[in-house]
């Protein structure tokens, strides 16, 4: 088992995500573990058998599938886990700001270019 800090992702693909993380041969996001024990960061046979396959499959329904069955499958073995006491992220915005966290996108500065700010919605100061 392996512990992590969340990783910064600017993709949004969840296979991308899952490669990066689970499959040996991604890089330094992968989070290197074995499931056999021996610490050798071979990850597992039968997650890699599926992030291999996932690469490849252009149908959306079946990636999607392929999602699903690796989510099971990472829920049963648990090889990684977030740091303990950590969380993946934490975002507040005044009552002032609009359409915050509505609209979603890969990275974080983006999702701020569509909200808008409402002043007369609370003003600095004001309580009630």
């Amino acid at each position: 088992m392996a512990t992590r800090l969340p990783a910064a992702r600017p993709c949004v693909d969840p296979v991308s995500v899952l490669v990066a993380e689970h499959w040996p041969k991604s890089g330094v996001l992968y989070h290197g573990y074995s499931s056999s024990g021996k610490n050798d960061r071979s990850a597992d046979p039968q997650l890699n058998a599926m992030l291999e396959k996932a690469r490849v499959e252009h149908d959306v329904e079946a990636r999607r599938k392929l999602v699903q069955d690796m989510q099971r499958h990472l829920g049963r073995t648990m090889h990684s886990l977030n740091m303990p006491g950590g969380a993946s992220g934490f975002n507040m915005a005044s009552p002032a700001v609009r359409n915050f966290r509505v609209w979603r996108s890969g990275t974080f500065t983006q999702s701020y270019k569509v909200c808008w700010t409402k002043p007369s919605a609370y003003s600095i100061g004001q309580h009630g």
